[in-house]
């Protein structure tokens, strides 16, 4: 049958697609980041973040100085712990050697950046007759046991002293405390013993209230995750008000240093190991896009790649958007043409591709975004009869009939060059198609095929078509059924598996999560007890023993930092800090993370190349490692941009194969400088080497650094970061091992965050250069070559 003429489309259709694509997209983005915080209820029992569970709560009992709320977050942090019977594990305790370089604004006509309103009474917080200074304050109903909650990611307390703010109102009317990491209350106070008598310049009744955070029980090394005013008198009634709440630097410790010295040495000839060209990697650019960030492989992958009909170039993107067929951004009608217009966008850059076989079984019918799942349950379960059928009390048939057809792995018999659309979609075929008309995976075809994408989280994502929750054996069942049929056609291409969604599912299947939400981890258990990436790949050697060749080339795992608003747009200065911390979480064994994974029985440390090395050495040894999904959040902000910069230096320096940013930094933000300060500073301008070699330095918690020779000019190339907001960095280089020469230097800071600049380079004198990194900096130093 003839293709149909693809229509001329006129400017109202472009501007009405334009509008569902950008919509399409903050839809996407929004759930993605809904979804990482989702996945810590997988294991966390209860949550606070509920305005109505907090009023229910603090209805009851009252905080008070001697008890806290009754069991207001019960189960939160130890909940997951109890399923491995290990005790809940804290931090540890750091002294705070310096003061925080700024107070913290909780509230000054506005709540402060990062800040939430989780408040239980009956409030105003744009209440002009409750402002102090400025517009607006806070005014507050007294009644009963009711408060203000104004919450926060929990952040180090370290460097602070004091909460301080204005109040208008009898002092013993209102008690005040503020909530450590766990959501749960410190000391609470009545304001009467710190008033500061000798403030001036206030409105009439106004007082200013300075309270130790020493006094409500928060010590060093701890956290800091809200700041809760509650009543304190049960008869009390009127109106109180609060203004230009801080919590205030700790004045008795000395000031952070402006200025640091931290020196490098860089051995030209140590430690080399060959950089993957791979690591430079996202996902979804445009040919323009993989052009200006220098990516050297684009991923074509996400969630509606698990249900792309390859044949009509049709596509339904789950709970992403409402379980609704659409025809992606640009309408195709020939077999194959969604795709392969990706591919060859790659093919004229000589980057390459990785793509993603659907393997879940159903794929979208039609293009039409009327189409839609309906009555999709939020929750499912384990499958009545196996992963590919109903669950108890819903039956998916009516929504796969509706919104898709059949897709599965092998058609077995011979390939047709136009397969007709409507009817059952075959991946074999599918790859023999791309064969057919880009090459082999040796040659200038397809490199990397990925098995789907988060299987762990289908009975989510795409519930509407696959509510049964997977196992361990049916991820690798499925996971066999379609890796032979792709190595069957094109055996030359590198096979990945199994795109697992984060940390849980390193461990644990979805089906562990069970009718006890992973109190048992009956799955686990039922598997000797072996966290699941380990045991996946055991199978794997297993399998590929008794078949003579691999079907798995690639662990492929997603990871995405847990630390409460990293993966936000969220740029306040504990969250800015934390973001960048979190980095040291894909390398540094000693790093607990600064999240609830610490107080797992599997963490406290996350150290993810390491360990996913460690598993690889053990289990199936030779096997490349993928990171098919990362991000630390905030591209648009200087952290986010640090962070990118810090991880693609993290990936080659310890052998990471192929690195996949979600999706693709967008133009002329700090994430896309990372990329660009690495692959290409300026046009016609080479980044980073090769070749990494040795770097010995201290205080990797306020520098970076990451040294790699360039093979084809023998270059030498530096980047260092500069992690800390305010303090300059000097460093004394001395290097070994090369004969330096000119240099050449790009950055982006601050100051400057959404380019890479050139910047006069320091000259190298007898092995030996002073660097100059300002705050919050990324610097790329090329020093010699032909």
């Amino acid at each position: 049958m003839a293709a149909t003429p693809v229509r001329e489309l006129s400017e109202e259709d472009r501007r009405r697609r334009a509008q569902a694509r950008a919509a399409r997209r903050r839809r996407e983005e929004t759930d993605k980041r809904r979804l990482r915080k989702e996945r810590i209820t997988f294991v966390l029992l209860g949550s606070v973040g509920s305005v109505a569970v907090l009023g229910a709560v603090w209805g009851v009992k009252k905080i008070n100085a001697g008890g806290g709320v009754r069991e207001t977050a019960k189960g939160i942090v130890k909940s997951f712990a109890a399923t491995t019977g290990i005790g809940p594990q804290g931090m540890v305790p750091v002294a705070p050697t310096e003061r925080a370089d700024e107070p913290i604004l909780v509230y000054r006509d506005g709540l402060g950046e990062g800040w939430e309103d989780w408040a239980w009474a009956t409030h105003d917080k744009a209440s002009v007759a409750m402002a102090a200074n400025g517009i607006n304050g806070v005014s507050m109903t007294l009644k009963g046991s009711e408060g203000l909650y104004f919450h926060h990611t929990a952040f180090p307390a370290n460097g602070y002293g004091t909460l301080e703010f204005l109040y208008k109102g009898t002092p013993n009317a209102v008690m005040v405390t503020v909530f450590d990491e766990s959501n749960k209350p410190r000391r609470q106070l009545t304001l009467d013993p710190y008033v500061v008598n000798c403030a001036e310049g206030l409105k009439p009744d106004w007082r200013k209230i300075r309270v130790p955070l020493k006094a409500m029980g928060v010590g060093n090394g701890e956290k800091i995750s809200g700041v809760v005013f509650q009543c304190a008198i049960s008869t009390a009634s009127g109106e109180v008000g609060f203004d230009d709440i801080y919590l205030m630097p700790d004045t008795s410790l000395p000031e952070a240093p402006k200025a640091l010295t931290i020196p490098v040495t860089v051995d030209a000839q140590a430690e080399k190991r060959p950089i993957s060209p791979y690591i430079y990697g996202a996902a979804h650019a445009s040919k323009q896009e993989a052009e200006a960030l220098g990516l050297t492989l684009n991923r074509w992958g996400g969630n509606p790649n698990s249900r792309h009909n390859w044949v009509s170039n049709f596509w339904n993107s789950g709970s992403d958007w409402e379980f609704r067929n659409h025809a992606g951004e640009k309408a195709f009608t020939t077999p194959g043409a969604a795709a392969d217009g990706f591919i060859q966008g790659n093919r004229d850059l000589g980057i390459a591709s990785y793509m993603t076989v659907p393997t879940l079984g159903w794929v979208a019918r039609s293009g039409d975004t009327a189409i839609k799942s309906e009555n999709v349950p939020w929750n499912t379960g384990p499958g009545v009869s196996g992963c590919d059928g109903p669950v108890a009390g819903y039956d998916p048939t009516a929504n796969r009939q509706r919104t898709s057809v059949r897709s599965m792995a092998r058609k077995g018999r011979s390939f047709e060059p136009n397969p007709k659309p409507g009817t059952t979609v075959y991946q074999d075929e599918w790859v023999a198609h791309l064969v057919k008309t880009h090459g082999n995976g040796a040659g200038s075809g397809v490199r990397y095929y990925a098995m789907d994408n988060e299987p762990d989280l289908w009975s989510f994502t795409h519930r509407d078509v696959h509510p049964a929750q997977m196992g361990y054996d049916d991820l690798f069942k499925n996971f066999t059924e379609y890796a032979t049929a792709v190595k069957d056609v094109d055996p030359t291409a590198l096979v990945s598996g199994p795109a697992v969604s984060g940390w849980i599912s390193y461990f644990y299947s979805a089906l562990d999560k069970g009718s006890d939400n992973f109190r048992t981890g009956a799955d686990r258990q039922a598997h000797g007890g072996t966290a699941f990436i380990p045991w996946f790949l055991k199978q794997a050697q297993a399998f590929d023993a008794k078949r003579g060749k691999r079907t798995l080339d690639v662990l492929d795992i997603h990871y995405y930092p847990q630390g409460e608003n990293i993966y936000s747009d969220a740029k306040d200065p504990a969250t800015r800090n934390l973001r960048i911390h979190s980095v040291r979480s894909l390398w540094d064994k000693n790093y607990r993370d600064e999240s609830w994974i610490a107080n797992t029985g599997d963490g406290p440390t996350v150290k993810l190349v390491p360990r996913m090395k460690e598993w690889i050495a053990q289990s199936y040894p030779g096997t490349k490692l993928a990171i098919g999904e990362w991000s630390f959040g905030a591209e648009g902000d200087i952290s986010g941009g640090l962070a990118a910069a810090e991880a693609l230096g993290v990936f080659g320096k310890e052998g990471v194969d192929i690195a996949c940013f979600w999706t693709r930094p967008k133009p002329s933000t700090p994430a896309a400088a990372a990329f660009q300060l690495f692959r290409r500073p300026a046009p016609g301008q080479s980044g980073f080497g090769d070749t990494a070699c040795k770097s010995t330095y201290e205080q990797n918690e306020r520098l970076a650094v990451f040294s790699a020779i360039e093979s084809k000019t023998g270059a030498l190339t530096l980047v260092l970061i500069n992690k800390t907001p305010k303090a300059t960095i000097t460093v004394p280089l001395s290097l070994q091992g090369h004969d330096g020469g000119a240099t050449k230097l790009w950055r982006f800071s601050v100051a400057k965050p959404n380019q890479v600049s050139e910047e006069p380079a320091p000259a190298i004198n007898s092995g030996k250069a002073n660097i100059s990194l300002p705050p919050y900096s990324a610097t790329l130093l090329r020093i010699g070559g032909k």
